[in-house]
């Protein structure tokens, strides 16, 4: 049944899914992650042609180590390209993945990590979201941290917790959730490796901790050698390119020598079903979903269709909303039938992220008034 005035809205399981247009306000998107691809290929040559920079002691070694920054830099380029050409970069590495061009496919996914370690920290400052430069990319968009003041709760002497009852699954490679808790941590500069002690996002499975997050396609800016988790970035608080770029080098060393240390964080949920797994049973003990900024694309809408089948054959108490300007009907109407009162559409550009109002004033079965 669905949510009405005469239900007990006390403890509803909430899990928001994400879809790239939830960073939009901060990361490139669809057609401009290509762009944004090439953006910093041309940064990075521009760097390491710049005899002014490279001839200073502490970048020499970008200097004599140039041929590997510049087959970066190429990467970039060329999956640029190719996620202009096919539409998004989630197609073209299914398309390798179809192949069986795994040598393709592990370097798509260094370079995707490069890259949005790259944007997110430093390459976002000063570039425009549209030609006519009436808006620039955000550091972190906004409306996640406005969720997180309402959905995150106070610990003693320690760093807030996400509410037990919120979940949320992404189909983002972006750290932007994670950034925005980051923000509200005491340690200002904590890495991500210390961000994950207490907001779950590393896909690790500690027993009795809940998951905060699932990246069911990965994330970049962490890689695991062995049993160790580790920053791309040595130092959270790096502000120059230069100084990105020595950390990159030592990251391409080790992506040559250990390419499994990147499959395993960038790992598209059509090749691992570990993170799917573990969706669908957020999914099933869910009684509110909200979709936020996501196309539901073909490629994905089988993985999608067993998710959301989870959540309607989970407790049967179900809640969708809907927030993306370009949010289909039909699709809607695959999943949930038509005519279906619990599913509610918006397609107005989110100011902010939606909180369900059961979550904001809940109220238990003794307190209705009928």
């Amino acid at each position: 049944m669905a949510i009405s005035r005469y239900s007990d809205t006390t403890n509803l399981k909430i899990v928001y899914y994400l879809g790239a247009g939830a960073s939009y306000n901060a990361v490139p998107i669809q057609e401009k992650l290509g762009n944004g691809m090439i953006e910093a290929s041309n940064q990075i040559k521009t760097i390491i042609g710049n005899t002014d920079v490279i001839n200073q002691d502490k970048y020499q070694r970008l200097k004599h180590e140039a041929n590997k920054l510049n087959e970066v830099a190429e990467d970039l380029y060329y999956f640029g390209l190719k996620a202009t050409e096919f539409g998004s970069l989630d197609i073209y590495a299914r398309r390798l993945y179809l192949l069986g061009l795994i040598d393709e496919l592990d370097r798509l996914k260094f370079t995707a990590s490069t890259f949005f370690t790259f944007w997110e920290n430093l390459l976002f400052k000063g570039q425009p979201m549209d030609r006519d430069k009436r808006q620039y990319y955000s550091n972190i968009d906004k409306r996640y941290l406005s969720l997180l003041s309402v959905l995150l709760e106070p610990t003693q002497g320690g760093n807030p917790k996400l509410n037990e009852n919120v979940t949320f699954i992404s189909w983002n490679y972006d750290l932007q959730l994670e950034k925005a808790y980051q923000t509200f941590m005491r340690d200002k500069e904590s890495d991500f490796i210390n961000v994950n002690k207490s907001f779950n996002f590393l896909n690790t499975d500690y027993p009795g901790v809940k998951r905060d997050i699932i990246h069911l396609n990965g994330f970049s800016g962490v890689f695991k050698d062995e049993s160790k988790h580790f920053s791309v970035l040595s130092d959270s608080r790096i502000d120059k390119k230069e100084d990105f770029l020595l950390d990159i080098l030592d990251n391409v060393n080790d992506f040559r020598d250990h390419k499994s240390m990147y499959r395993n964080y960038i790992n598209y949920a059509w090749e691992n079903n570990k993170n799917r797994d573990a969706a669908k049973k957020i999914m099933s003990e869910a009684d509110v979903l909200v979709i936020i900024g996501y196309s539901f694309p073909a490629f994905n809408r089988r993985i999608d269709t067993d998710l959301i089948d989870s959540f309607r054959g989970g407790k049967g108490l179900t809640e969708v909303i809907y927030q993306d300007p370009a949010a289909s009907d039909d699709i809607m109407n695959s999943f949930f039938g038509s005519n279906n009162n619990s599913v509610t559409i918006n397609r107005d550009i989110p100011k902010q992220f939606y909180i369900p109002h059961e979550f904001l004033n809940p109220k238990s079965a003794e307190k209705m008034v009928f």
